[in-house]
């Protein structure tokens, strides 16, 4: 809740700012770039240019260099897994920091920012931004849906581990009566296991629309995964059309009928996904709204994310081929040979 409601008190500070910029020039007279300082030049309030592109460097700084050291954690984190090389996670002893990969991105921070544009630098870091909302956004929207037993297999696996040596010792003590329950008892367990057994789900046009479990199955965790993916792919289209295909505004057919079909087919799916049980585990917190509000908040970021320019695009597309290179030519053989000697590590203990 104290996270949702500084987001809220971030909105209405934005908001106010926004709104007053466009009360005091016209919107189509503000430039992009440094448009808060430029405004009180407009009105003629010269003292005031400079005091507050004073402030704006200093936020701007803050903000980066708030950026720069929880990064490193990150890294660290990612170093210590495999992902990136080992010379990231050495500690300096004194202060316990990861001073390397401090050093190393405060070095390349200030060299893209001589290279690149601040417009570009920012477009940039909001390209990020919004594609990780729109995945937490997606994350929330699938989970919700999920049956109870695959959201806690984490928790089943430490359980069972922890309580793996006392049922080895309970079986070992009690493995004579056992073995004589089951050979009497053999053939009725069977039959009784056959008719516990619950039946096979199928997927039919009225099970879409009305689930007939209260909570949530396999099957419906499955069906909220496709119809969520869909979504998102339709909302990309739907984005797509509206920020990109010129005849719209003129009242041509074309792209009204292709908006009009979108927007039937998100409508359809989301009622599927309305439809289908949420998860009924207790939580401190929990998303309202499902499925309207993550779908309006990756609605909301893919708009965002249409208007961004092709430079930017370009330099995003770039380090994501870096970070894939880095990733499939060292991280992934790395990160499965820790896997493979954790594996073996457990089945000896």
């Amino acid at each position: 809740m104290g996270i949702v409601i500084s987001l809220l008190i971030c909105f209405l500070v934005y908001f106010g700012v926004s709104a007053a910029l466009t009360l005091m020039v016209p919107y189509y007279q503000l430039r992009p770039g440094s448009t808060l300082p430029e405004i009180f030049l407009h009105i003629g309030w010269a003292p005031a240019y400079y005091v507050v592109a004073f402030g704006f460097l200093c936020s701007l700084s803050a903000s980066h260099l708030g950026f720069m050291f929880p990064i490193r954690q990150l890294i660290y984190m990612m170093a210590k897994d495999g992902l990136l090389f080992p010379v990231l996670t050495r500690i300096h002893t004194g202060t316990y920091a990861s001073i390397v990969a401090t050093v190393i991105f405060g070095i390349i921070v200030p060299i893209m920012a001589f290279f690149f544009g601040l417009i570009n630098l920012v477009n940039f870091r909001s390209i990020g931004s919004l594609l990780a909302y729109s995945l937490v956004a997606f994350c929330v929207l699938i989970l919700r849906y999920q049956p109870h037993a695959m959201q806690n297999g984490g928790d089943e696996v430490q359980v069972q581990e922890e309580n793996g040596g006392n049922e080895v010792q309970v079986q070992e003590e009690n493995g004579g009566n056992e073995v004589e329950r089951q050979e009497k008892n053999g053939g009725d367990e069977a039959q009784v296991q056959e008719k516990n057994r619950p039946a096979a789900e199928k997927l039919t046009l009225q099970g879409l629309f009305f689930p007939g479990s209260p909570t949530p199955t396999p099957l419906s965790g499955w069906v909220v995964y496709v119809c969520s993916s869909l979504l998102a792919l339709l909302l990309t289209l739907l984005c797509l059309v509206l920020a990109h295909w010129p005849g719209l505004l003129s009242g041509d057919p074309g792209p009204i009928t292709v908006v009009v079909l979108l927007l039937a087919l998100i409508t359809g799916i989301t009622g599927v996904i309305w439809r289908q049980p949420q998860s009924p585990t207790p939580l401190s917190f929990k998303v309202p709204a499902l499925p309207l509000l993550p779908l309006l908040s990756i609605l909301m970021n893919i708009c965002l994310l249409m208007q961004m320019t092709a430079a930017s695009w370009a330099q995003f597309d770039i380090w994501m081929l870096i970070g894939f290179a880095l990733y499939f030519s060292y991280g992934i053989q790395h990160v499965m040979q820790e896997f493979r000697r954790t594996n073996s590590t457990s089945v000896r203990a």
